[in-house]
């Protein structure tokens, strides 16, 4: 079972349907938190569009392709979760997404799971440029990028559709060579 270790309490882990039932309740039980910044949270999400969701992410990474879609647990428990998507294999570029569940937020666990993904995406993956697009009134998503030394390049005018309406987003950007000196 594929899984980055982040520390001792805190571990991103492939999101495997072993524990779709659990996923699917945190979900539910944030619904409203999770939904005001994230596309993919409709009103007709079920068990079953997750269940499926995991299958494709599991085949995805094991063929080497698509998004690599990752549990955060923190200390056992499922508290969000994380991964690349929009991976450019081509140009070596990939997109990171978040999210948490309310009672784990103020934590630090996603500022710490989002490191541990550059290291995985720079070392493991090779790639040179990692993205994170943030709807410019979600102040706690922004501050991860901000706290990870990424570079704000712009807003991406209308760049999504959320629910009823297009939003702007933040674009947010690391390059290795970024990270490589960010890190020493």
């Amino acid at each position: 079972m594929f899984s980055l270790r982040v520390d001792d309490e805190l571990e991103l882990t492939l999101q495997y349907e072993n524990r779709v039932e659990e996923a699917f309740a945190v979900i539910m039980g944030n619904y409203e938190h999770i939904h005001e910044w994230s596309s993919w949270l409709t009103k007709d999400f079920a068990l079953e569009k997750a269940r499926e969701f995991c299958k494709l992410h599991v085949k995805n990474f094991e063929n080497g392709e698509g998004d690599i879609g990752l549990r955060i647990i923190y200390q056992g428990k499922i508290a969000g979760a994380t991964g690349f998507h929009e991976i450019n294999r081509k140009d070596k570029s990939a997109e990171i997404g978040y999210w948490l569940a309310k009672e784990y937020t103020g934590k630090g666990l996603v500022t710490k799971s989002v490191a541990r993904l550059l290291e995985y995406g720079f070392e493991e993956l090779k790639l040179n440029r990692i993205v994170i697009k943030c709807v410019p009134e979600n102040l706690k998503s922004r501050r991860i990028p901000e706290k990870l030394g990424f570079v704000q390049e712009g807003i991406e005018r209308e760049g999504g559709w959320l629910h009823t309406r297009f939003v702007d987003h933040i674009v947010y950007s690391m390059l290795i060579k970024e990270w490589r000196t960010f890190n020493i």
